[in-house]
This record gives structure tokens, C-alpha cells and sequence, in this order.
């Protein structure tokens, strides 16, 4: 079907990946090693980017065998597609809790949705908030502040080099 010159909507959405169907895929694949996913961007022209990490870091091997078993179920027959899988890169912000959880002792910055931003050294992580350490209170005591996971808008581990 041609619609003036270019293919049909139809067409379009029928040979389109979605993310949901890239994301159940995944949910097979990475319990088996305990990875995570991060998270998953389809383009319109099936450009897939696929985020994973596993508690202890990931290797390239690991994201190769990843994209090769993703890569493998996935019809090039049926779609034309592109696939990238890597691990989130320093400057990548945090997404998912079990990031939270990986970076434990590290300093973050968080913006909370209201605008607010915060710097502290991640102490705790639970199912819905997490702890930082911010500084100095009176007499050089340390100050805790207790933060809703549903309340960050962005966080990012800074990076620091000793």
C-alpha cells in the first residue's frame, strides 16, 4: 500500500517494535544471570537501545551474549530493526532502584519533582525510600534526610576521583 508516495500508516505500525514486547523479552533472558534492566528505547525506525546492569557490574561479553539472545528472537523477516545493549555509563542517570542499591556509599545528586535538589552520600535504599548523608549538622554531626523514591525527578552519582 502506498499513501502518497510514502508507505501506509498501517504499514508503519505493523512493522513497528514496540517496547513493551522488547521488555517481556528481556524479563526471560536477564533473570536467568540476575541482570536488570535499566531501560529500553524503541525509535520510530525500530532503533532499539536496551540498558542492563546486574549488582556487580556488567561485562561487554555479557551485553554481547545479551544482544545476540535478544537479537535471536527478534524476526528480521518481520521488522527491520537496529539493536544496541549496554550498561548505563557514568553520566547516565539513576532509573531503577537496584541502581539505588549498587550505588550505596557513593555521593548522588537528586532533584526532587518539586525542584529541590539535594547532595549527599547514599547510606540506605528500601522498597520506597532511600537515606543520604548531607553533611555536617551542629557540632560536626552528621544530618540524614530520608527521600521518597516516587519524589526524585533525576539522580546522578558524582563522580569523584581520589
Amino acid at each position: 500500500m502506498i499513501a502518497r508516495g510514502r508507505e501506509s500508516p498501517i504499514l508503519l505500525i505493523r512493522n513497528m517494535i514496540s517496547k513493551a514486547g522488547v521488555e517481556k523479552l528481556l524479563q526471560e533472558i536477564l533473570k536467568e544471570g540476575d541482570f536488570f534492566l535499566v531501560d529500553v528505547t524503541v525509535s520510530r525506525e525500530n532503533a532499539i537501545r536496551i540498558l542492563i546492569d546486574h549488582q556487580r557490574g556488567i561485562t561487554i561479553e555479557e551485553c554481547a551474549l545479551i544482544s545476540r539472545r535478544v537479537y535471536g528472537e527478534l524476526d528480521r523477516e518481520q521488522e527491520d530493526f537496529s539493536l544496541q545493549v549496554s550498561s548505563p555509563g557514568l553520566d547516565e542517570p539513576l532509573k531503577v532502584r537496584q541502581q539505588y542499591i549498587r550505588s550505596i556509599g557513593r555521593s548522588l545528586k537528586i532533584v526532587l519533582d518539586e525542584g529541590t535538589s539535594i547532595t549527599g552520600r547514599l547510606s540506605a535504599v528500601d522498597e520506597n525510600e532511600l537515606v543520604l548523608e548531607t553533611g555536617n549538622g551542629k557540632k560536626g554531626e552528621g544530618r540524614t534526610q530520608r527521600v521518597a523514591l516516587g519524589e526524585i525527578k533525576s539522580a546522578k552519582v558524582i563522580v569523584q576521583f581520589k
